[in-house]
C-alpha cells in the first residue's frame, strides 16, 4: 500500500491542489490507524490500572481469564485462550494487551491454558 501511494504521489507531485487533497488524505489514513491502536490500548486500560493498584507488598497474583474479562469488561480474544505466545512479556511492540501488565509493573511468570489461569509476578 505504501508503494502504491508513493506511485501515486508521484503523479500528482505537480499538481498543487492535488498535493492538498493527497496530503489530508494521508493525514486521515494515519489518524484512522493510531485512533485504531488507541482504542486497542483503551481495551486493557482497566487492566493496567487494576494491577498498578494492588498492593506493593504483593509479589505475584492468579487470575482466571474470566476475571480479566470482568476487569476489561470485554471477552479475552481467542488468541489467549490458545495460544501462550499472546502472553508473552514484551515492553515495546504492537502487542498492546502486553503493554498493560509491563508497565504496570509486572510479567507474567506462567500461563494455564486448560485452567484458564494466568500468574503474574512483580518485575
Amino acid at each position: 500500500m505504501s508503494y502504491c501511494i508513493r506511485i501515486y504521489y508521484q503523479i500528482i507531485s505537480n499538481d498543487k491542489l492535488s498535493k492538498v487533497i493527497f496530503s489530508s488524505i494521508l493525514k486521515l489514513i494515519k489518524e484512522i490507524f493510531l485512533e485504531k491502536e488507541t482504542l486497542i490500548a483503551r481495551k486493557y486500560a482497566p487492566f493496567y490500572n487494576y494491577l498498578k493498584n494492588l498492593d506493593p507488598n504483593r509479589r505475584d497474583i492468579t487470575l482466571p481469564f474470566e476475571k480479566i474479562e470482568e476487569i476489561i469488561d470485554d471477552k479475552l480474544p481467542y488468541s489467549a485462550r490458545n495460544y501462550r505466545a499472546w502472553w508473552s512479556n514484551e515492553q515495546n511492540g504492537q502487542h498492546v494487551h502486553a503493554h498493560a501488565w509491563m508497565n504496570a509493573g509486572w510479567k507474567v511468570d506462567s500461563v494455564d491454558l486448560v485452567r484458564e489461569s494466568v500468574r503474574l509476578v512483580r518485575k
